[in-house]
């Protein structure tokens, strides 16, 4: 995936700006998981956090210039799994917010239901229930309306992330 993406990135001359943004987003992603990976070294972990980092900024700043804000959308919630797996927790809020009103202005479902998982995730990262901004949702109020969503929208790829979530949760509680 990483190989693809920097060949695309290659291409600059003659690919529109999407298509840098969607290529660095893809690197980010791709780095981001390198480094979740387990078994990996502690050096190697940090420096493709340092690459998901570099990738996911250039992506979502690429995005916003190209305006397509679908894209710009997805872009916010990879850096926020990135912020998030960094203990982040205030820029990955802030970045779910944002790519939250996108998908809401945009009548975006899918980014929603994408949103709702990812806040999920940044809940149990927390270890506690958000309370912020009168904002009501934790983990398992989040977890519902995404569980809601992918099934009314018939979102299949989704419903492994919310089994997992779903163990995550019930682990926490007994």
């Amino acid at each position: 995936m990483q190989n693809r993406a920097r060949f695309a990135l290659d291409l600059r001359t003659t690919t529109p700006l999407t298509d840098f943004g969607l290529n660095n987003l893809s690197l980010g992603r791709a780095f981001l998981l390198q480094a979740l990976a387990k078994g990996t070294e502690p050096s190697l972990r940090a420096s493709a956090f340092n690459q998901a980092r570099d990738y996911l900024q250039q992506a979502v700043a690429g995005l916003r210039e190209a305006g397509d804000q679908e894209f710009v959308s997805r872009g916010l919630i990879a850096r926020a799994a990135l912020y998030r797996a960094q203990n982040e927790f205030a820029p990955a809020w802030a970045d779910l917010e944002e790519a939250r009103e996108i998908a809401e202005r945009g009548e975006m479902k899918l980014h929603l239901a994408d949103y709702h998982l990812e806040a999920c995730r940044l809940c149990l990262a927390q270890g506690e229930e958000r309370r912020e901004k009168g904002e009501e949702r934790g983990a398992e109020e989040h977890l519902a309306i995404a569980k809601e969503m992918i099934e009314k929208m018939g979102y299949g790829r989704c419903k492994p992330e919310v089994e997992a979530l779903r163990r995550e949760l019930e682990e926490l509680k007994s």
